[in-house]
């Protein structure tokens, strides 16, 4: 199939005639302009949340029904308009990342999701999402290209858990876990690799003795020439979430063609691209994930996908 999209789509008009910028659009926006439960008086007042307060983010809790039904409304065309809008050409092209808390379901919340990079063997620094809080998770998500001998080394610190570590030294990615604590630092710096693209998830309302219900990797799933990859089957918890990620050896934008998978994080980075979503689960096994590019490349074929069930507090 064809997933290439002309560069200079930089916008798209919603029915009812609103234009918004598909490179800034706000994941949580997406969700509220797509969700058909949302009444006008809702949408509106999720909108004034979109910067959110202490207090906000409190009163935002109490619309958690309504939100984690907007959860299954995004469409396969909105999620390739609003992430792949970012121009092809850039060669370090943001499609999305997550800037406001997301209610994955009843009990648990994506608080926030950043991301880094490094090219040349240099170090890359990431912050630690906003509005992070004692007793939250961080998931750390490394991938490394390019590296010959060189692999990211794991982040600074302690308390960090391994949940895999994957790929050869050409194209690898790994997973760490932690508890969040107050005097924790802010901001964590991955050396060691060559090529280094990392992403770092805040979680909050997992179980925090053990979070993890089952975990799972592919290498080299599907053809790369359009970004095909497949996010492996895992078993689930009920009330649970889904993280799924990838990182692909060659400039690939992403996104998922699961409606049901929200991405938090897709962006490229010179010669590769990283992407990562996040779904409720209902304790039944969840099927492979199947991610695309937002074009093809003649030439592309490496990537690595993971997959990691989590249980709720």
């Amino acid at each position: 199939h064809n997933n290439t999209i002309k560069a200079s789509k930089k916008s798209y008009t919603r029915k009812g005639g609103n234009m918004f910028s598909s490179t800034r659009i706000s994941p949580l926006l997406l969700l509220i302009l797509n969700a058909k439960e949302i009444t006008p008086s809702n949408g509106e007042f999720l909108r004034r949340t979109q910067n959110t307060s202490e207090e906000q983010f409190g009163a935002w809790e109490g619309k958690r029904d309504t939100l984690a039904r907007a959860l299954s409304t995004i469409s396969i065309e909105e999620k390739e308009e609003s992430i792949c809008s970012a121009t092809t050409e850039n060669r370090y092209a943001v499609g999305v990342v997550q800037e406001e808390p997301v209610h994955i379901n009843d009990f648990i919340i994506s608080v926030g999701t950043t991301t880094a990079r490094a090219h040349s063997a240099e170090d890359a620094t990431i912050p630690v999402p906003q509005n992070t809080k004692e007793g939250d998770v961080l998931f750390m998500i490394i991938g490394g290209s390019a590296g010959g001998k060189k692999r990211p080394n794991d982040p600074p610190g302690t308390g960090w858990i391994k949940a895999i570590d994957i790929g050869p030294n050409d194209i690898n990615m790994k997973v760490l876990y932690k508890t969040y604590f107050e005097n924790d630092d802010d901001e964590f710096t991955i050396s060691g690799g060559k090529d280094t693209y990392v992403t770092l998830m805040a979680m909050r309302g997992l179980d925090l003795e053990n979070p993890l219900v089952d975990v799972g990797a592919n290498m080299n799933s599907m053809d790369g020439l359009c970004g095909d990859a497949l996010a492996p089957s895992v078993e689930t918890a009920m009330d649970g979430a889904l993280i799924v990620s990838y990182v692909y050896d060659d400039p690939h934008l992403a996104y998922s063609t699961n409606e049901n998978v929200r991405e938090v994080a897709s962006f490229r980075s010179g010669g590769d691209g990283m992407m990562t979503g996040i779904a409720s689960t209902d304790g039944n096994t969840y099927d492979p994930v199947h991610a695309v590019s937002c074009y093809c490349k003649n030439g592309a074929s490496d990537e690595v996908e993971v997959s990691i069930s989590l249980r709720r507090g």
